[in-house]
């Protein structure tokens, strides 16, 4: 039986072996008294767009996001995403230690199969490709922290805090930790990316935290996957 669920493994195909044993992993650490509920807000492309690319009809009252850094603008900066409406978003709930590729990849959200319509996620989780490329929302970003990876190498300062749900609003002057920047090397993935901005990140480098709880990402509207392209015969 064990076998016969890691499937093709030499070259990347599990047939359900990955999942069991994260399944099993997660059990343990609910006994454990470990392993929180994380609430993250996902926004589908129709509520935002890139720097003015794909504008709403006029009608719809703009919410521009503010830059992490206040900056003067640099034309040679990535552009910042726009939010035009939170109506769509949907959330999702995953476990704390995991990542947005885990809950796309393990199903453990209502809402994991929904989310999985917006992130390929083709590599895995091994930062090889950029079809899990998200976009946090600027106040949820802080491009003054420190890069961290996702085994906590160069700093810990990669976490978010609470805002409210999207259908509410409300002013807080409580000082909160947000999403960092990428490391170096998940910056050439998210190079790559389709229309990438000045807060992208990818998904299977994003480790939730309860600091993460109540974060809003935005869903990109397309993908780029480099295996699309090479000609295996």
């Amino acid at each position: 039986m064990t076998r016969g669920l890691a499937g093709r493994y030499e070259v990347g195909e599990d047939a359900g072996l990955a999942s069991l044993a994260t399944s099993v992993e997660l059990e343990l650490e609910r006994e454990r008294g470990r392993g929180g509920t994380v609430r993250v807000w996902c926004l589908p492309p129709t509520g935002w767009s890139v720097g003015g690319v794909h504008d709403p009809p006029d009608s719809v009252d703009l919410d521009h996001g503010h830059d992490p850094n206040d900056d003067d603008d640099d034309e040679s900066s990535s552009p910042l995403p726009i939010i035009h409406s939170m109506e769509r978003a949907f959330a999702i709930d995953a476990i704390e230690g995991t990542t947005l590729t885990d809950v796309v990849k393990y199903g453990i959200s209502d809402n994991s199969d929904v989310l999985g319509e917006y992130l390929e996620c083709a590599c895995s989780g091994i930062m090889a490709c950029s079809t899990c490329h998200v976009v946090i929302h600027p106040d949820w970003y802080d491009a003054t922290a420190v890069a961290v990876t996702t085994d906590g190498d160069e700093n810990d300062d990669d976490g978010s805090s609470m805002i409210p749900p999207p259908s509410t609003t409300t002013t807080t002057t409580t000082t909160r930790k947000k999403v960092g920047p990428p490391t170096e090397a998940e910056q050439d993935m998210i190079d790559l990316s389709y229309e990438p901005t000045s807060t992208s990140r990818l998904g299977c480098q994003l480790v939730l935290t309860s600091d993460m709880d109540g974060m809003v990402i935005l869903l990109p509207r397309g993908s780029n996957n480099m295996m699309d392209h090479i000609p295996f015969e």
